[in-house]
């Protein structure tokens, strides 16, 4: 689904061998006994993807800023979920399709209205079992991400309460904080956190030293 988005945009492939996809193995054993040897898990392994498109900005320049979300869920709930009942679907509305909703606007308004910097697109898998996706991501980059400016990723912007805007990775960059305010038109009450990690896949870029947030 978002990979027909990113087709139907004009984004170009930007996964695997000239695809929209990375494929990555997620070893289900391993995540309940990281003790267990491949050996012993080599039964339980599942096959999940990353997303990713690239849109060419008009400028001449190889940096690109990094425009992330990730598309997983609880599923049945057996990982992270705080129901103590019986197995039920988390179908994840705010954590987090609102949050790929919004890569899939990003990526629609910017193809129609190209900035001069270079945009990767990417929604990850896998977050809710540790950043594994993301983690994936920029230990096999598909770009050079000595190129990326900054990482931006949404995650769980389905709610506003009170007009409140939560921001972390502010001191990621110095430049942040002004950015952040500029652009606040809309007169929101702005949370700016400073830290750079999270449980969220800013967290493997800012451990890559690229400017985020979350």
């Amino acid at each position: 689904y978002i990979a027909d988005h990113f087709r139907r945009y004009g984004l170009d492939p930007a996964g695997d061998e000239g695809t929209y996809f990375q494929d990555f193995t997620v070893n289900m054993a391993k995540m309940k006994n990281p003790h267990a040897t491949d050996a012993d898990t080599s039964a339980d392994k599942r096959l999940a993807k990353n997303v990713v498109g690239l849109l060419h900005g008009t400028g001449d320049s190889d940096e690109l800023i990094i425009i992330g979300a990730h598309y997983d869920h609880l599923g049945m709930g057996s990982f992270g979920s705080l129901n103590s009942g019986e197995p039920s679907i988390h179908n994840g509305a705010d954590d987090n399709a609102s949050g790929t909703a919004g890569v899939l606007e990003l990526a629609e308004y910017f193809a129609a209205n190209r900035p001069q910097t270079d945009l990767l697109f990417i929604t990850f898998s896998g977050e809710e079992m540790g950043l594994l996706g993301s983690q994936y991501y920029v230990d096999h980059p598909t770009v050079n991400l000595d190129n990326a400016l900054a990482m931006i990723n949404m995650d769980m912007i389905g709610r506003l309460k009170d007009n409140r805007l939560l921001i972390f990775g502010i001191a990621t960059s110095e430049k942040w904080e002004s950015i952040v305010n500029e652009a606040n038109t809309d007169s929101l009450s702005l949370d700016l956190i400073p830290d750079g990690t999270g449980a969220s896949d800013h967290t493997s870029f800012y451990y890559k030293e690229i400017p985020v947030l979350h």
